[in-house]
This record gives C-alpha cells, sequence and structure tokens, in this order.
C-alpha cells in the first residue's frame, strides 16, 4: 500500500488567498478547496487591458497546480462558497473534466452564480450527495459533514484513504451550545467514533484570541438595538456571502417600520440565492443608450427615507464598492443630520487590505456623524464622526482559541496541522495545541506530510 501524502498547494500562510490542499495516495488525490486570490484593484475575475478587453488571472493568483504533476484527481471537494476556496475550480476542470466537484447544493448555486457572471462556457460537474454519506472513488472513501461558518451551505470533509482518516473542516468556528443538543459533540464526535484522525486541518486565522466566537445572534440583538437608538439614515456592511448578517440587518429594519435598501450587486444576488427579497434595490441599471455604458448607478439620495436603513458594499473596501466610491467622491452623499455607518464586519489582517480599509474609514469619518466599528478595528483617525467600538458588532467566522481546543478534544488527531494564516499565528496553534497533549505539523505550501 503507498503512503498517504498531504501537500498544501496555496494559502497556508495567508488569509484570503488561493486556498487547496492535495490528499494523495501513489499517483491519485483529492483535492480539498482550489481557491482564487482576489486581485486588490478590482472585485471581478478579470482586468481591463488597454483595448477594453479582458484577460484572465495570472496562475500566481491560484494554488500552484503543478504539485498534480503525473497524478490523476479523483475529486474536487469545495468546503463553502467564498471566492479564496472556491474559485479556481476551473483551473482543476481543466486538467481533470471527468472529476466532479463535490460540495453542498447552497455552494453549488454559488459556484453557478459566478460562473454565470465570468461568462464561462462550461460549468464543472458536480455531485452533491448528503452528510454521512460515503463515496468511493478508486482508493478513497470521502464524506461530508456540516461546519458552523459566516456563509450558508460550509461543509467538511473527512477523507480515507491507506488506512489513515483525515478531517479537512475549512474555516469553521463552534457552534453555539444552548439548550438543546450539541452539534458540535454530534457532528465531530461521531468522526471519532468511526475511527482513528491521523490528521486535523486547523483554521489559524484568529489565533491569539481567547475564548469562543460569540453568536451570530447576539449581533443581532445589537443592530436591533443600534437601529431602535438612531434615528437617521442608517448605513450597514457586511461581506456579501454573509446572508445571516444580512438578513439580521434587513429584518431589524423592517420590524421598525424603516424602508430598507441593498445596493451592491453582490449582496443582491446573495439574497436572492437564500429566497430573501423583502427590500428595495439602491441601484439602477443604466444601459449605454443612457450614457451609464450598462453601469449600475445610484439614483438621487434625496430619495432615500430619512429613516431608512441602507445596506451597502465596503466592509473590507473593496475597490468600486458604494463605501470606496463614496471616500474616494466617485458620487456624492448629500449628508444629513444623524447620518450614521455601521460596519458590523472585521477587516481581513492582510497589509493592503487594513491600510485601504483605514484610509477609507477615516475619510468617511468627514461624512457621517456616527461610525460604529468592531472592537477589534484597527485604530482610526477621525475627522469629524464619532467613532464607536462595539465588541458585539462582528461574529467571526473563524474558530478562536476556546472553539479549537474543543474541536481538538472532539477529534483527538494524530496531528494537527494548522493552516489559513500567517506564520506566527500557525505558531500560537501549535504551541497550544502541544500544550493540550497533541502533536503538530508546521506546512508551507509546496512541503508534503507523509502519514
Amino acid at each position: 500500500m503507498s503512503s498517504v501524502k498531504i501537500t498544501p498547494a496555496g494559502g497556508m500562510s495567508e488569509v484570503g488567498a488561493r486556498n487547496g490542499l492535495i490528499v494523495q495516495c501513489g499517483d491519485e488525490a483529492v483535492v480539498v478547496d482550489w481557491g482564487q486570490k482576489v486581485p486588490l484593484w478590482t472585485s471581478e475575475e478579470v482586468s481591463k487591458v488597454d483595448d477594453g478587453s479582458t484577460r484572465p488571472l495570472g496562475d500566481e493568483y491560484y494554488p500552484n497546480i503543478d504539485l498534480l504533476d503525473g497524478v490523476r484527481v479523483r475529486a474536487l471537494c469545495i468546503t463553502h462558497g467564498h471566492m479564496d476556496h472556491s474559485e479556481g475550480w476551473h483551473k482543476i476542470y481543466e486538467r481533470w473534466p471527468q472529476a466532479p466537484i463535490m460540495t453542498d447544493p447552497f455552494t453549488e448555486q454559488v459556484m453557478y452564480m459566478r460562473a454565470r457572471k465570468a461568462s464561462r462556457a462550461e460549468f464543472p460537474p458536480f455531485r452533491s450527495f448528503v452528510y454521512s454519506q460515503e463515496i468511493e472513488l478508486g482508493p478513497f472513501k470521502i464524506k461530508r459533514f456540516p461546519v458552523h461558518h459566516s456563509i450558508f451551505g460550509s461543509s467538511g470533509f473527512l477523507i480515507e484513504v491507506g488506512g489513515k482518516r483525515i478531517v479537512h473542516p475549512g474555516d469553521f468556528k463552534m457552534w453555539p451550545v444552548g439548550d438543546g443538543p450539541d452539534q458540535n459533540a454530534e457532528v465531530f464526535g461521531a468522526l471519532l467514533r468511526q475511527g482513528k484522525i491521523g490528521a486535523l486541518l486547523m483554521d489559524s486565522t484568529n489565533a491569539g484570541e481567547e475564548g469562543f466566537v460569540i453568536s451570530e445572534e447576539r449581533v443581532q440583538s445589537e443592530l436591533a438595538h443600534i437601529f431602535e437608538k438612531e434615528l437617521g439614515r442608517i448605513f450597514c456592511t457586511t461581506i456579501s456571502s454573509n446572508a445571516t448578517r444580512l438578513t439580521a440587518i434587513l429584518d431589524g429594519g423592517s420590524r421598525l417600520g424603516r424602508p430598507v435598501y441593498v445596493g451592491g450587486r453582490s449582496m443582491q444576488d446573495f439574497l436572492r440565492l437564500c429566497g430573501d427579497e423583502e427590500w428595495r434595490s439602491l441601484s439602477k441599471r443604466f444601459d449605454s443608450s443612457e450614457g451609464g455604458a450598462g453601469r449600475y448607478l445610484y439614483p438621487d439620495s434625496s430619495a432615500w427615507g430619512r429613516d431608512a436603513v441602507i445596506c451597502v458594499t465596503g466592509s473590507q473596501a473593496e475597490p468600486g464598492s458604494f463605501l470606496d466610491n463614496l471616500a474616494n467622491g466617485e458620487f456624492s452623499l448629500a449628508p444629513r443630520q444623524g447620518d450614521v455607518l455601521v460596519i458590523t464586519q472585521d477587516p481581513i489582517p492582510t497589509p493592503e487590505i487594513l491600510g485601504r480599509w483605514i484610509a477609507m474609514v477615516e475619510e468617511l469619518s468627514r461624512r457621517f456623524e456616527k461610525i460604529y466599528v468592531t472592537e477589534d478595528a484597527p485604530p482610526i483617525v477621525s475627522f469629524g464622526a464619532e467613532i464607536i467600538r462595539d465588541p458585539n458588532l462582528h461574529s467571526s467566522g473563524h474558530a478562536k482559541e476556546e472553539d479549537m481546543k474543543r474541536m481538538w478534544e472532539l477529534l483527538r488527531p494524530e496531528f494537527v496541522i494548522p493552516c489559513h494564516a500567517d506564520r506566527a499565528k500557525r505558531e500560537i496553534v501549535s504551541n497550544l495545541v502541544e500544550g493540550w497533549g497533541g502533536e503538530t505539523e508546521l506546512l508551507e505550501d509546496g512541503a508534503t506530510l507523509e502519514l
């Protein structure tokens, strides 16, 4: 029997970029996630060149597919629909068109939505399967299990091959434990009861942060409190894929009888995928005959009610987002007394995004009376707005230290492989696991652990 090898092909040492893991036995492999690093200059999958045409992103935006030379890929398992985990699927499909993409039905719909936007001629061969169902592909047995994250349809995968069992939960946090059954014990405990776990991939994004991640219910309660307290227009932003948070914003405004608007196609697309259309579109499409060249533009802001709740893009200061355009003067927003901005999302902790986010928020402080940010948001110099740091404004999708410990206790793996963070954070997780009595392996992209 050939040995089992685990090789990260990308994303091991950074957040928000081209995740991909190879589980190989002999000359066959199962791949978990194949993502895309999102370009800093645009939120689209292609860049414009001088003649107005588009060009594909370079190979550096995707995991290193050369690590799969001479290997037959049996399946691509996608943990969830965030672009850094899913949007490189076409690179695998081009070389192994018969390999099914195994994921949750909601993630499948997200990938179809993005494929249509990118005008891809062919869609991938999905193979959805229910939780706990076992699929055999060559020497591999694959099971999918539910994971708690910041986007619907998040999954983890148990891969059995060569007598070894590897658990990859993708990005995760623990489910809150209330009066009912402990879903963490039911899901993760069941994996251990079926046999010893050889290796566990551990999301290390929040290494160094103590405790458990707070619940989305607490964030919803805090948003409702802000909506009651603030009487003027309230502009809210979060990542577009966090449909739970978006729905909380919409419901919070609607319950108080406030008109609710949603700006940004990505937010609207995700809400429609979830079957929620109880809102008004903020943007109007102008075709070329009206001088807008097919762009989505914003109508006169004087039409927005004095008590409107307005959900807008820009939580990560993405170029071209509503808040980025507002900060850069791409369009004007007539200020009104009582205007409030609520940023219910931490910025992704990369130098480029943090720098851009700070500059954007500082410029926006000239346009709002108050800006609510999360407790862990970077330092901000205000040029007018009152900056309010709120500890209950964001529920991370990534485990904190107690979440990690609970996962380790439930699975008791032979090895923990910290991932999805820089080296310093992965070393924190390594030290934690060793303190709990476990063993770890620190892998860099392209390095291999042989079980």
